[in-house]
Parts: structure tokens; C-alpha cells; sequence
């Protein structure tokens, strides 16, 4: 069997989306690679059969049960029911989140400890792979692992996968087995201190080829903005198996400048900038926007890098609104509609999705000012826009 050709098999999976199954939420990351994720919080097949019922989760033994429980504001994160582990009482979530630019998936297992004493608990990660008895390990390391279809020392149809379950050094390691088709590996003695929550990430990724499969790896350890994509610096410091990039951000944005409704401002990101809030270890630019009570705004991010922007309600940017990577299809701009829920000071942060990118960028907040003032209204102009 010869491999696909792969600019078929992504017109194929937009057949598959249509229509949605019912058994399982189906997301695509950057690659166009299915994630469809079902009961228990299982990848059901994903592109080609690549999966078979793989991901699941056991707690002491102890299965976990739960369904789809919906989606992020972003829509780019599944969240599953919560679970009471019988004998430790902890509280078990899971949440699947899916990379719209790259190319993963990252699961998060999270426990709460309601009990008044610590609770030490294996976890293990289960299933299986699609490739059925043709599944070989071809990387073997210690904190990941890249499997394939193989047949004859060649690679087959179905994607090479990547399981990546830990941080090399990090204070909770797992152990990996393959059996046939049958995955696993155990976080061993978690311990969750009373009145406590931690964390465990671990990254899937479908490839064309196991050499890509490597580079989504080598992305992911050098590239924190990635890896920590989505969760907040609380979240973050709970993760146990992977180390948290400590980023120095801005103490605050009071002193950051006031943009207008309806005004139009370029700028730089640049080395020099200070690390943002929203993103680990990125240079992000603040600014300040006055805002009356259900006044609803456009703010639009345009750069030749991939651009992200965030928005938060307080000026030590803890209290995240709104963030926005994409603002459609085959762009690097982001944007972001907000109405406000109450009059006052709101806070930007004009940042990139990957740590390294700089460069010019132009803000703007299409309208007219509050006041009814028109001389920043750009609603109707026919002026050329920089990008």
C-alpha cells in the first residue's frame, strides 16, 4: 500500500465533518487533522482510522467516566463532566484542547483534592492505536514516543502519531508501553495536597511522517507559548509534569497609552517589549480603551506575523475577556467583538502566537468615537489599510 495523497485526504476530512457526529465533537488542528473526541474523553479514529477508542483514563484503577460537556468561548477546547474517584474522593475534569494554528492536540487532567488529608493516586493513560497489529514504535524516548504503521519497514496510509507524556526532569514522569496496538503509560504516585488542585498535560499529534511527528515535538519543548497556549498562570503553576516557563511580565498596564473608538495606530513588536500577560514568555504591546456600559467594539490586530490579541478587564491583566489568534481563514490578523457589560477601563494586550515573532503591526478600532464625534471614523472610508 502506497501513502495517500494528502491534499485528498484534507478534502476528505471536510466530507467527514458534515454532518457532525453525534457520538463525538470533532475539532481540526492546524494541519487540518481530525480530533474527534468522544466518550470518556477518547480520541474515537481521528484521520484514517489512526485511533481506535485511545486516551482513555484510569485513576487508581478506576475508570473514568464522563461525556462532552461542550466548548471553550474559543471553541477550540472540549470539556468533559467531572468524575469522583471512589476511593480518594478527588475530583477528576478533563479537557482536550486543540490547536487551531499548529499541529496537536493537548490533553489536561486535572484533580481536586475536597478531603481534609493528601491523596497519592496512579494515573494511567490507555487505549488503542488504529494501525492494529502493522503499529511499531519508530522514536523511542524517554518522554515521548512516535508510533507508525508499518508493514515490511515501510510506512503505511494512516498518520504517525505522537504521544508526548512528559517534561525530561519534571516531578511527575510517566512509563510507556506497547502492547500490539494497545498504548498505555502511568503517572505514579500523584500526590494531591488537601484543599488542592494539580495539573497533568501530555501532547497527540498526527503527522504526515514520523520526521514531522519529531518536529512537533522539538516545537513543542522549545516553544512555551505553545505549549502552555490557553492556560492561565494559575493553571500553569499546578502542572506537574511539565516545567512552566516563568515569564516577567509587566507588573501592570497603568501606564499604558488610550486608544479611541474609531482611531487607527500602528507599532512595532519588539525584542525590547515586555513579556505580556496572556501569552508565556512573549513580548506583548498594552494599551487602555474607555468603554460606556453595553458599548460593543471591534478590535482588529493586522501583521504580517501571526498576531494575537487579548483583552482583560483588570489592569494587572489576571481577568481575561477575550482572546483571538485567527480572524478568519488564511490570515495572520486577529480581532476580537466585545460589548462591554459595564462602563470603564479596559485593558489590550497586541501580542504574537509564537514567542519569536516581531514586527510593525496597526491597531484599529473601527466606529465612531462614544461622543458622536466623526473624526476618527473610518466606517466609510476608501482609504488603503498597510495590511
Amino acid at each position: 500500500m502506497t501513502r495517500p495523497n494528502w491534499v485528498k485526504v484534507k478534502w476528505l476530512v471536510g466530507l467527514w465533518l458534515i454532518p457532525l457526529s453525534s457520538l463525538a465533537l470533532q475539532l481540526l488542528d492546524g494541519q487540518s487533522f481530525i480530533y474527534d473526541v468522544g466518550k470518556d474523553g477518547a480520541l474515537m479514529q481521528g484521520t484514517l482510522d489512526a485511533y481506535a477508542f485511545m486516551y482513555r483514563l484510569r485513576v487508581n484503577g478506576a475508570n473514568y467516566v464522563g461525556h462532552v460537556d461542550g466548548l471553550s468561548v474559543n471553541g477550540r477546547q472540549v470539556n468533559l463532566t467531572p468524575f469522583v474517584e471512589p476511593a480518594s474522593g478527588l475530583e477528576v475534569e478533563r479537557r482536550i484542547y486543540v490547536s487551531q494554528a499548529n499541529n496537536f492536540a493537548r490533553y489536561m487532567e486535572i484533580l481536586y483534592n475536597p478531603t481534609s488529608v493528601a491523596q497519592t493516586v496512579d494515573l494511567e493513560i490507555f487505549g488503542n492505536l488504529g494501525a492494529g497489529a502493522n503499529t511499531t514504535i519508530v522514536a523511542d524516548q524517554k518522554n515521548f514516543l512516535i508510533t507508525d504503521d508499518v508493514v515490511n519497514g515501510i510506512s503505511e496510509s494512516i498518520p504517525a502519531l505522537l504521544h508526548y507524556h512528559s517534561q525530561v526532569g519534571s516531578a511527575v514522569a510517566a512509563t510507556h508501553t506497547l502492547n500490539g496496538n494497545h498504548l498505555s503509560w502511568i503517572y505514579p504516585k500523584v500526590t494531591v495536597a488537601p484543599q488542592s488542585r494539580v495539573r497533568l498535560i501530555y501532547f497527540v499529534a498526527q503527522a504526515k511522517s514520523k520526521e514531522i511527528a519529531k518536529e512537533v515535538a522539538t516545537f513543542l519543548f522549545s516553544n512555551p507559548s505553545a505549549l502552555y497556549e490557553g492556560i492561565q498562570a494559575v493553571g500553569r503553576s499546578e502542572i506537574l509534569n511539565f516545567t512552566p516557563a516563568v515569564p516577567t511580565p509587566r507588573n501592570d498596564m497603568s501606564t499604558a497609552p488610550f486608544l479611541n473608538v474609531g482611531e487607527l495606530r500602528t507599532g512595532v513588536l519588539s525584542e525590547d517589549d515586555p513579556l505580556g500577560h496572556g501569552r508565556a514568555m512573549t513580548p506583548a504591546d498594552a494599551y487602555a480603551l474607555n468603554l460606556a456600559a453595553a458599548q460593543q467594539v471591534t478590535i482588529r490586530l493586522s501583521a504580517y506575523f501571526n498576531a494575537y490579541l487579548y483583552l482583560f478587564k483588570d489592569v494587572t491583566g489576571t481577568n481575561i475577556l477575550a482572546g483571538n489568534d485567527d480572524s478568519g481563514i488564511n490570515t495572520t490578523n486577529a480581532e476580537i467583538v466585545f460589548t462591554a457589560p459595564e462602563a470603564g477601563t479596559y485593558y489590550i494586550e497586541a501580542t504574537a502566537h509564537n514567542r519569536r515573532e516581531r514586527g510593525d503591526y496597526t491597531m484599529e478600532i473601527p466606529g465612531r468615537l462614544h461622543n458622536g464625534d466623526t473624526r476618527w471614523s473610518y466606517e466609510s472610508s476608501t482609504e488603503c489599510l498597510p495590511f
